[in-house]
């Protein structure tokens, strides 16, 4: 792999994870499960969603609970 291609794979994970967290903190955490593929699967510590259905009920639940309010700041990806 050479560097530009290295710089081009790095600058793309980098957008993933500010879309990630965009959609989560501006209220449209459903559109989280557009950044996965079908059978993906998204893991936290508590818990496991499978498949990009899994993921969508899951984050439209999480965009339906108005009383939970994300942040992230994320910095030297």
């Amino acid at each position: 792999m050479n560097d530009l291609d290295r710089l081009k794979i790095e600058r793309e994970c980098e957008r993933l994870v500010m879309r990630y967290c965009h959609f989560v903190d501006h209220r449209v955490a459903a559109r989280v499960a557009d950044l996965f593929v079908h059978g993906g699967v998204w893991a936290s510590a508590d818990k496991t969603m499978r498949g990009r259905d899994a993921i969508l009920q899951g984050f439209q639940r999480r965009q339906e609970n108005t009383s939970r309010m994300s942040r992230h700041v994320c910095s030297n990806l």
